[in-house]
């Protein structure tokens, strides 16, 4: 039987609900994922079915501990909030960058890393309407309708897991590492707005998006 096609390959999964599909693909992919755990009491990160799914095959990391010397020997580390880096004792991108050109860091955010928007950070629902996505659900005379929960978070990851994979493979090419950086809103609009594929007879599928 062959080996998973990412077995070796050791992720740092620093992310809450919203971002840990990502590594969770890579965990299916063989992947060895350890997980840092943070519930904080709110809905994102609350366990339960959600929490149970997008954590699948991950290793959950116990209190206390410690991440640096984890961090020595991580090939990939996933965070989609600035802040996280900060309580769980680590440097931010760019140091991390300069003392670990060899990592390679995925950076998920609800509006990218630089612009006006980077600081805001985006529940489910704001992160739907954010991409459009709910312009074209319900009808005309009614409210949008909700899509299935974290669709636009995990839009996000699945560019953040695919991402990561190219990063990890052009460091066996070259050496060095990679900063990936993943917009949700920019994820969730190729992902699931129906005009930003080209698809001939989109107007005869969606009559109200001319």
């Amino acid at each position: 039987m062959s080996k998973p096609a990412l077995d070796g390959l050791r992720v740092l999964d620093l992310c809450d609900l919203r971002g840990a599909m990502a590594a969770r693909i890579l965990a299916d992919l063989g992947a060895e994922v350890l997980r840092f755990p943070l519930d904080d009491g709110t809905p994102l990160t609350r366990g339960g079915t959600a929490t149970q799914y997008r954590n699948l095959n991950k290793s959950t990391l116990g209190e206390g501990a410690d991440l640096s010397s984890l961090l020595d020997g991580a090939d990939v580390v996933i965070d989609n909030r600035p802040e996280t880096r900060e309580v769980c004792g680590l440097a931010d991108v760019d140091a991390m960058r300069s003392d670990k050109p060899e990592l390679v860091q995925v950076c998920i955010r609800d509006f990218g890393m630089t612009g006006p928007r980077s600081h805001w950070t985006l529940d489910p629902l704001p992160a739907l309407a954010s991409s459009g996505a709910l312009f074209a659900t319900g009808f005309p005379d009614r409210s949008p309708c909700w899509l299935p929960v974290h669709l636009a978070h995990d839009c996000a990851s699945v560019h953040g897991a695919l991402g990561a994979v190219a990063a990890v493979t052009n460091r066996r090419r070259h050496g060095d590492g990679d900063v990936i950086e993943v917009s949700v809103q920019e994820a969730a609009i190729a992902g699931l707005v129906p005009w930003s594929v080209c698809v001939d007879d989109y107007l005869h599928i969606n009559p109200l998006l001319p």
